[in-house]
Protein backbone atom coordinates (compact mmCIF):
# COMPACT_ATOMS: atom_id res chain seq x y z
CA UNK A 1 0.00 0.00 0.00
CA UNK A 2 1.01 3.22 -0.75
CA UNK A 3 -0.28 6.45 0.76
CA UNK A 4 0.72 9.55 -1.18
CA UNK A 5 -0.65 12.94 -1.41
CA UNK A 6 -3.96 13.50 -3.06
CA UNK A 7 -4.78 9.13 -3.05
CA UNK A 8 -5.26 6.76 -1.20
CA UNK A 9 -3.64 2.87 -2.57
CA UNK A 10 -5.36 -0.33 -1.04
CA UNK A 11 -5.76 -3.71 -2.34
CA UNK A 12 -7.23 -6.56 -0.62
CA UNK A 13 -6.38 -10.03 -2.12
CA UNK A 14 -9.87 -11.69 0.03
CA UNK A 15 -7.73 -14.26 0.78
CA UNK A 16 -9.46 -16.25 3.80
CA UNK A 17 -5.71 -17.28 5.66
CA UNK A 18 -4.14 -13.47 5.77
CA UNK A 19 -4.26 -10.23 3.89
CA UNK A 20 -1.86 -8.12 1.97
CA UNK A 21 -1.39 -4.82 0.71
CA UNK A 22 0.22 -4.29 -2.15
CA UNK A 23 -0.14 -1.50 -4.86
CA UNK A 24 -3.32 -0.89 -6.86
CA UNK A 25 -5.60 1.69 -8.34
CA UNK A 26 -5.66 5.38 -6.45
CA UNK A 27 -9.00 6.22 -4.63
CA UNK A 28 -9.39 7.44 -1.37
CA UNK A 29 -9.21 11.27 -0.24
CA UNK A 30 -6.38 13.13 1.06
CA UNK A 31 -7.27 16.72 1.80
CA UNK A 32 -3.97 18.60 2.87
CA UNK A 33 -4.17 22.39 4.49
CA UNK A 34 -2.44 25.17 5.47
CA UNK A 35 -2.33 25.36 9.55
CA UNK A 36 -3.76 28.32 11.09
CA UNK A 37 -0.45 30.68 12.36
CA UNK A 38 0.29 30.64 15.52
CA UNK A 39 0.01 26.28 15.62
CA UNK A 40 2.50 23.99 15.92
CA UNK A 41 4.27 22.59 12.78
CA UNK A 42 2.10 19.89 11.70
CA UNK A 43 3.23 16.08 11.98
CA UNK A 44 4.01 14.15 8.80
CA UNK A 45 3.77 10.14 8.93
CA UNK A 46 6.11 7.77 7.77
CA UNK A 47 5.67 4.08 7.04
CA UNK A 48 8.22 2.10 5.64
CA UNK A 49 8.09 -1.56 5.16
CA UNK A 50 5.58 -2.37 8.22
CA UNK A 51 4.62 -6.28 8.56
CA UNK A 52 2.88 -7.33 11.26
CA UNK A 53 2.37 -11.20 12.04
CA UNK A 54 0.15 -12.99 14.70
CA UNK A 55 1.85 -15.93 16.15
CA UNK A 56 -0.96 -18.83 16.23
CA UNK A 57 0.56 -21.21 18.64
CA UNK A 58 -2.26 -21.71 21.48
CA UNK A 59 -1.68 -22.40 25.43
CA UNK A 60 -1.38 -26.19 26.59
CA UNK A 61 -4.79 -26.42 28.36
CA UNK A 62 -3.73 -26.84 32.16
CA UNK A 63 -5.00 -30.19 33.93
CA UNK A 64 -4.70 -30.86 37.75
CA UNK A 65 -1.54 -32.59 38.36
CA UNK A 66 0.23 -31.64 35.32
CA UNK A 67 3.34 -29.59 35.61
CA UNK A 68 3.49 -26.43 34.04
CA UNK A 69 7.08 -25.31 32.12
CA UNK A 70 8.01 -21.91 32.85
CA UNK A 71 10.43 -22.01 29.83
CA UNK A 72 7.19 -20.68 27.16
CA UNK A 73 6.91 -24.52 25.90
CA UNK A 74 3.54 -25.09 26.88
CA UNK A 75 2.23 -24.11 23.72
CA UNK A 76 0.71 -26.43 20.75
CA UNK A 77 1.96 -25.41 17.51
CA UNK A 78 -1.23 -24.45 15.31
CA UNK A 79 0.60 -23.85 11.97
CA UNK A 80 2.29 -20.72 10.56
CA UNK A 81 2.11 -17.16 11.60
CA UNK A 82 -0.83 -15.26 10.18
CA UNK A 83 0.11 -11.91 8.16
CA UNK A 84 -2.31 -9.26 8.76
CA UNK A 85 0.04 -6.65 7.19
CA UNK A 86 2.76 -7.39 4.64
CA UNK A 87 5.53 -4.19 3.45
CA UNK A 88 3.19 -1.70 3.98
CA UNK A 89 5.02 1.86 3.25
CA UNK A 90 3.51 4.91 3.34
CA UNK A 91 3.61 9.11 3.70
CA UNK A 92 0.68 10.62 5.20
CA UNK A 93 0.86 14.43 4.99
CA UNK A 94 0.75 16.63 8.07
CA UNK A 95 -2.23 19.13 8.42
CA UNK A 96 -4.44 17.01 6.15
CA UNK A 97 -7.41 14.64 6.01
CA UNK A 98 -6.15 10.83 5.02
CA UNK A 99 -8.88 8.14 4.88
CA UNK A 100 -7.50 4.68 4.96
CA UNK A 101 -10.48 2.76 2.42
CA UNK A 102 -10.88 -0.92 2.15
CA UNK A 103 -13.71 -3.97 2.61
CA UNK A 104 -14.11 -5.08 5.80
CA UNK A 105 -11.19 -7.46 7.24
CA UNK A 106 -8.45 -5.74 4.55
CA UNK A 107 -6.24 -4.62 8.06
CA UNK A 108 -6.97 -0.79 7.93
CA UNK A 109 -7.89 -0.51 11.83
CA UNK A 110 -4.86 -3.36 12.00
CA UNK A 111 -2.80 -0.41 10.38
CA UNK A 112 -4.21 2.45 12.60
CA UNK A 113 -3.65 0.41 15.44
CA UNK A 114 0.05 0.29 14.40
CA UNK A 115 0.42 3.81 13.39
CA UNK A 116 -1.19 5.17 17.14
CA UNK A 117 0.84 2.21 19.23
CA UNK A 118 -1.93 0.73 20.18
CA UNK A 119 -1.17 -2.47 18.88
CA UNK A 120 1.23 -4.38 21.17
CA UNK A 121 1.30 -8.25 22.53
CA UNK A 122 3.32 -11.34 22.82
CA UNK A 123 1.86 -13.17 20.75
CA UNK A 124 2.54 -9.87 17.36
CA UNK A 125 5.62 -9.96 15.47
CA UNK A 126 6.41 -6.41 14.15
CA UNK A 127 9.00 -5.35 11.40
CA UNK A 128 9.52 -2.03 9.59
CA UNK A 129 8.91 1.68 11.28
CA UNK A 130 6.21 4.20 11.78
CA UNK A 131 7.96 7.80 12.29
CA UNK A 132 6.91 10.82 12.98
CA UNK A 133 8.17 14.60 12.12
CA UNK A 134 7.83 17.84 11.35
CA UNK A 135 9.76 17.72 8.10
CA UNK A 136 11.55 14.58 6.33
CA UNK A 137 14.78 15.57 7.82
CA UNK A 138 13.73 15.45 11.30
CA UNK A 139 12.12 12.29 12.02
CA UNK A 140 10.61 11.17 15.52
CA UNK A 141 10.57 7.33 16.36
CA UNK A 142 7.10 5.87 17.33
CA UNK A 143 8.90 4.46 20.25
CA UNK A 144 9.38 7.75 21.47
CA UNK A 145 5.48 7.95 20.94
CA UNK A 146 4.99 9.75 24.20
CA UNK A 147 6.91 13.06 22.18
CA UNK A 148 3.87 13.06 20.04
CA UNK A 149 0.44 14.22 21.32
CA UNK A 150 -2.00 11.99 19.59
CA UNK A 151 -5.74 10.80 20.31
CA UNK A 152 -7.56 7.97 19.29
CA UNK A 153 -11.57 7.60 18.55
CA UNK A 154 -12.63 4.69 18.72
CA UNK A 155 -15.70 3.05 16.32
CA UNK A 156 -18.10 2.69 19.20
CA UNK A 157 -19.00 5.82 21.14
CA UNK A 158 -18.52 5.36 24.91
CA UNK A 159 -20.12 7.95 26.67
CA UNK A 160 -22.52 8.43 29.92
CA UNK A 161 -25.84 8.66 28.55
CA UNK A 162 -26.92 10.95 31.64
CA UNK A 163 -24.81 13.87 31.20
CA UNK A 164 -25.38 16.62 28.67
CA UNK A 165 -22.98 17.54 25.71
CA UNK A 166 -21.56 20.02 27.69
CA UNK A 167 -21.05 18.41 30.71
CA UNK A 168 -19.22 15.53 28.64
CA UNK A 169 -17.03 17.73 27.33
CA UNK A 170 -16.38 19.52 31.04
CA UNK A 171 -15.27 16.52 32.23
CA UNK A 172 -12.91 15.57 29.79
CA UNK A 173 -11.44 19.14 30.47
CA UNK A 174 -11.19 18.71 33.78
CA UNK A 175 -9.60 15.69 33.33
CA UNK A 176 -6.60 16.74 30.78
CA UNK A 177 -6.11 19.86 32.23
CA UNK A 178 -6.96 20.08 35.89
CA UNK A 179 -3.32 20.58 36.76
CA UNK A 180 -2.17 22.84 33.70
CA UNK A 181 -5.10 24.83 33.10
CA UNK A 182 -7.41 27.23 35.27
CA UNK A 183 -10.69 26.47 35.22
CA UNK A 184 -11.99 29.27 33.18
CA UNK A 185 -9.34 28.25 30.21
CA UNK A 186 -11.07 25.44 30.57
CA UNK A 187 -14.35 26.47 30.03
CA UNK A 188 -13.37 28.42 27.42
CA UNK A 189 -11.85 25.31 25.74
CA UNK A 190 -14.67 23.41 25.95
CA UNK A 191 -16.93 26.38 24.18
CA UNK A 192 -14.45 26.23 21.52
CA UNK A 193 -14.96 22.49 21.08
CA UNK A 194 -18.95 22.86 20.79
CA UNK A 195 -18.27 25.67 18.50
CA UNK A 196 -15.90 23.84 16.36
CA UNK A 197 -17.69 20.72 16.32
CA UNK A 198 -20.90 22.39 15.35
CA UNK A 199 -22.52 21.03 18.59
CA UNK A 200 -24.06 24.09 19.73
CA UNK A 201 -27.58 23.25 19.28
CA UNK A 202 -27.41 20.39 20.92
CA UNK A 203 -24.86 21.57 23.75
CA UNK A 204 -27.72 20.71 26.72
CA UNK A 205 -29.22 17.60 25.30
CA UNK A 206 -28.53 14.41 27.25
CA UNK A 207 -26.30 11.75 25.10
CA UNK A 208 -29.00 9.04 26.16
CA UNK A 209 -28.94 5.66 24.99
CA UNK A 210 -31.53 2.86 23.73
CA UNK A 211 -33.83 3.22 26.60
CA UNK A 212 -33.83 7.46 26.94
CA UNK A 213 -33.49 9.46 23.92
CA UNK A 214 -31.12 11.80 23.52
CA UNK A 215 -28.08 12.60 21.38
CA UNK A 216 -28.73 11.61 17.53
CA UNK A 217 -25.73 8.92 16.51
CA UNK A 218 -24.14 12.31 14.41
CA UNK A 219 -24.09 14.05 17.30
CA UNK A 220 -22.80 11.32 19.40
CA UNK A 221 -19.62 10.52 17.08
CA UNK A 222 -18.80 14.30 17.42
CA UNK A 223 -18.89 14.71 21.14
CA UNK A 224 -16.50 11.50 21.15
CA UNK A 225 -14.03 13.63 18.94
CA UNK A 226 -14.26 16.53 21.30
CA UNK A 227 -13.56 14.23 23.91
CA UNK A 228 -10.39 14.05 22.70
CA UNK A 229 -9.80 17.05 20.76
CA UNK A 230 -9.67 18.37 24.50
CA UNK A 231 -6.55 16.57 24.92
CA UNK A 232 -5.16 19.08 22.19
CA UNK A 233 -3.44 16.55 20.08
CA UNK A 234 -1.50 17.01 16.84
CA UNK A 235 -1.96 13.61 15.17
CA UNK A 236 -5.76 12.48 15.52
CA UNK A 237 -6.84 8.78 14.50
CA UNK A 238 -10.38 7.87 13.79
CA UNK A 239 -12.01 3.66 13.18
CA UNK A 240 -13.91 4.56 11.07
CA UNK A 241 -15.63 7.56 12.14
CA UNK A 242 -19.19 7.45 9.37
CA UNK A 243 -19.94 3.83 10.03
CA UNK A 244 -23.53 3.32 11.18
CA UNK A 245 -24.40 7.17 10.43
CA UNK A 246 -26.95 8.29 7.72
CA UNK A 247 -25.62 10.03 4.67
CA UNK A 248 -26.47 13.57 6.26
CA UNK A 249 -24.29 13.02 9.85
CA UNK A 250 -21.71 11.23 7.73
CA UNK A 251 -20.91 14.14 5.64
CA UNK A 252 -21.24 16.35 9.03
CA UNK A 253 -18.27 14.03 10.73
CA UNK A 254 -16.26 14.52 7.65
CA UNK A 255 -16.59 18.22 7.27
CA UNK A 256 -15.97 18.29 10.84
CA UNK A 257 -12.75 16.46 10.20
CA UNK A 258 -11.98 18.53 7.09
CA UNK A 259 -12.17 21.86 9.53
CA UNK A 260 -9.74 20.49 11.93
CA UNK A 261 -7.19 19.63 9.79
CA UNK A 262 -7.15 23.14 8.32
CA UNK A 263 -6.61 23.93 11.63
CA UNK A 264 -3.35 22.41 11.32
CA UNK A 265 -4.32 18.74 13.03
CA UNK A 266 -2.90 15.49 11.19
CA UNK A 267 -6.28 13.52 10.89
CA UNK A 268 -6.14 9.48 9.83
CA UNK A 269 -9.58 8.26 9.52
CA UNK A 270 -10.14 4.47 8.02
CA UNK A 271 -13.92 3.84 6.18
CA UNK A 272 -15.40 1.24 4.05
Amino acid sequence: MEIALGAVELTDLKSRTTTHFQECSSFGVTTPREPDHGTNAPIDIHIKNLSVEVNQDKPIAWKPGKHVKTDGSNTDTAGPPKRILKDVSAHIPGAGLTAIIGSSGSGKTSLLNVMSSRMGTTHLSQSGSVTFSTHAANPVASADHEDIRTAYVMQQDILLPTLSVRETLRYAADLHHSTTKSRTQRMAMVEQTITDLQLTACAETKIGNSTHRGCSGGQKRRTSIGVQLLADPSVLFLDEPTTGLDAASALQVISTLKGLAKGGRTIVMTGI
